[in-house]
């Protein structure tokens, strides 16, 4: 592994950071040793830093932070803030505060986070373009229910309560 130390600090609300680049990748460094990608938002990483730990549910809106259109995940996207361990310590998103392990929060590419609980916003992205989801009458003989993202087929369902669940997750 190689790391190399440059030495530009930004100093975030209590955070100092560094920018190090492990194999040939480059990170910013919280002082607490927390890695994010280099492209992530400030602000982004303010957020993440006063939620580690406190084990508060959020949810995870991500997309193209360019353009700011979302890529409208259903799953994947909610629960509390983790690190890995090892050298390069990331953040990921547990499953419940209990969990032993779940995925990188790929941090550059987030264009909300908010609380799962009261919906409060803590970051939003200016670029961020909600996408609007309804339920509409299936096309199909098979299946009741259909669900459109921005005018577009998602998904078929064989009930309401499905739709909406499906709905639920996406926005």
């Amino acid at each position: 592994m190689v790391i190399s130390l440059h030495h530009q600090t930004n100093q975030l609300k209590g955070h100092i950071m560094k920018t190090k680049t492990v194999n040939g990748k480059k990170y910013k460094v919280t002082e607490n040793g927390t890695y994010y990608y280099y492209n992530t938002p400030d602000s982004v990483i303010n957020v993440i830093e006063n939620e580690v730990h406190r084990y508060r549910r959020l949810k995870f809106i991500f997309g193209d932070t360019k353009t700011g259109i979302p890529w409208n995940e259903e799953h994947d996207n909610s629960g509390t803030i983790g690190k890995t361990t090892g050298n390069v310590k990331m953040v990921i998103l547990l499953t419940n505060y209990n969990s032993m392990g779940g995925g990188i929060i790929l941090t550059d590419c987030i264009l909300q986070i908010r609380h799962v609980n009261n919906g409060g916003i803590l970051y939003q992205h200016p670029k961020y373009k909600k996408s609007v989801v309804d339920i509409v009458p299936s096309d199909l003989p098979d299946y009741q229910y259909n669900t459109m993202v921005n005018g577009s087929l998602y998904g078929r369902h064989h009930s309401l309560r499905s739709a909406q669940i499906c709905r639920s997750k996406l926005i």
